[in-house]
């Protein structure tokens, strides 16, 4: 070998051994990041379990919501149909309130009318009172002219 071949070779061994050691060191790198990604893995799995865990629920709720959704939805055509019908009733009842009123009034200017009637007829009545004990007191006070036997008028 000569000179020129060993200086080859040393400087390919040393190149090597520079290679080597750079891939060893890429190596441990990799192997170090290797275990990091593997712990992140890991935690990764973990928060994918907890969030289909989550999701889950969520779904489960989701349905109790549409499940109460509709069920107040159900309940809310009730209420308007209810408050409709009341609403017409309401009418109804308004429109018979009026007319009681009305016939109410009516009532009222009748009886006034009636009050006044009762209180000329009590009035009338009391001055025939007065003018019978009147005529009473002037029965008591003519005395018979004649007698009706003496008259001939009555014959038994």
């Amino acid at each position: 070998m000569t000179r020129n071949t060993q200086f080859i070779e040393h400087s390919h061994s040393n190149y090597l051994a520079v290679k080597s050691k750079d891939f060893t060191a890429k190596a441990k790198d990799f192997k170090a990041k290797s275990k990091v990604f593997m712990a992140k893995s890991k935690d990764f799995t973990a928060k994918a379990k907890d969030f289909t865990a989550k999701s889950k629920d969520f779904m489960t709720k989701s349905k109790d919501f549409t499940t109460k959704s509709k069920d107040f939805m159900a309940k809310s055509k009730d209420f308007t149909t209810k408050s409709k019908d009341f609403m017409a009733k309401s009418k109804d009842f308004t429109a018979k309130a009026k007319d009681f009123m009305a016939k109410s009034k009516d009532f009222t200017t009748k009886a006034k009318d009636f009050t006044a009637k009762s209180k000329d007829f009590t009035a009338k009545a009391k001055d025939f009172m007065a003018k019978s004990k009147d005529f009473t007191a002037l029965s008591y006070d003519i005395k018979p002219k004649f007698s009706v036997k003496k008259a001939g008028i009555l014959t038994s």
